[in-house]
């Protein structure tokens, strides 16, 4: 569960700032290395990645996997253009015959990115496996942190809301503060339970967590738990100018005449 909340955080960061990603990094953890992406660089590359993948979807042939296209530059595109084409080709044509060159050019320089596709698709393939074999390192890194935390900050593992969260905690500065991600945290800690999540004011953070037919006991133990979760994520995860308060409720049941009615799990006549 840690390892796959982990996963689905830095997708969901990674989707958010997806202009600006390479083609590389998304798809070393949206995709499992048993899935084939064929490219196709399109030859508009820019330095700071704005765009690099440009779509992606399913390849024509069905067993083949998905077919993306990169605005990067093939290996064609590199070389320099007086290998394949002469510089005055074009040169006193009229306009006819100028229209039948551009056409042949054009040809030609399809086939030529036909002929470099494979080496572009072994090139992308080696920096894929090499993207996927850093986010094992960092993963494995980011365990070696968190178990240094446990000997500077006192952190109660004992608390599967706390020990779900955990991997988290070297990502805390990029997570404090972004509602999106705080979010997809809080909702794979408590799936698959309905959450809550809202500021009211006072600039006060609310979480409430929907849990049916507990006992009082059970819902006493539940409270404490998550309340000591909520302590835990505020110092963590949240900025230091709100408050929190994270509450586990029962959802609401509609009144039926002969059936108790339950307003919550903080209403209780002895």
């Amino acid at each position: 569960m840690s390892n796959y909340l982990m996963t689905r955080i830095i997708m969901k960061s990674m989707l958010l700032n997806s202009h600006a990603v390479k083609a590389e990094s998304l798809l070393a953890v949206t995709f499992g290395e048993q899935e084939k992406v064929e490219v196709i660089p399109v030859g508009v590359f820019s330095r700071n990645y704005n765009d690099d993948l440009i779509s992606i979807d399913k390849h024509p042939k069905g067993d083949k996997g998905y077919i993306a296209q990169l605005s990067r530059d093939s290996v064609f595109h590199t070389l320099p253009e007086g290998l394949f084409f002469k510089e005055n080709r074009l040169r006193k044509l009229d306009k006819v015959k100028c229209k039948e060159e551009s056409e042949a050019i054009q040809r030609e320089k399809e086939n030529l990115l036909l002929f470099f596709q494979p080496f572009d698709q072994v090139y992308f393939e080696l920096r894929l496996r090499l993207e996927r074999e850093m986010n094992a390192l960092l993963a494995d890194k980011s365990k070696t942190i968190a178990n240094t935390l446990f000997d500077i900050y006192k952190i109660d593992r004992a608390n599967e809301y706390i020990c779900k969260t955990i991997p988290m905690l070297p990502l805390a500065s990029a997570i404090r503060g972004n509602r999106i991600l705080i979010q997809e945290i809080l909702t794979q800690v408590f799936a698959p339970l309905r959450i809550a999540v809202r500021i009211t004011d006072p600039q006060v953070f609310r979480v409430v967590i929907f849990k049916p037919g507990l006992s009082h006991t059970a819902f006493a133990q539940m409270q404490e738990q998550v309340s000591l979760f909520g302590e835990f994520f505020h110092e963590w995860f949240l900025p230091v100018t709100l408050a929190h308060a994270f509450k586990v409720k029962d959802p609401a049941q509609p009144f039926r005449l002969g059936q108790a009615l339950t307003l919550d799990y903080n209403t209780f006549i002895q």
